[in-house]
């Protein structure tokens, strides 16, 4: 279930669940691999988790 709802998130949010959980990165390796800012990878996180949790609790 946890699975095909990460599949319904944005590529941008997938990308860095992916590097952070099945990867094992942390926030700013995935910043300097993604070419983006500290920042922006942080709140792709929390805005994917909070996709995931409205998904999860609506099945």
């Amino acid at each position: 279930m946890l699975r095909l709802a990460v599949e319904q998130l944005p590529e941008k949010y997938r990308k860095v669940l992916a590097l952070y959980y099945q990867q094992d990165f942390n926030f700013r390796e995935i910043a300097e691999l993604l070419k983006e800012s500290l920042d922006t990878v942080k709140t792709r996180h929390r805005r994917a988790i909070i996709h995931l949790k409205k998904m999860m609790a609506e099945e």
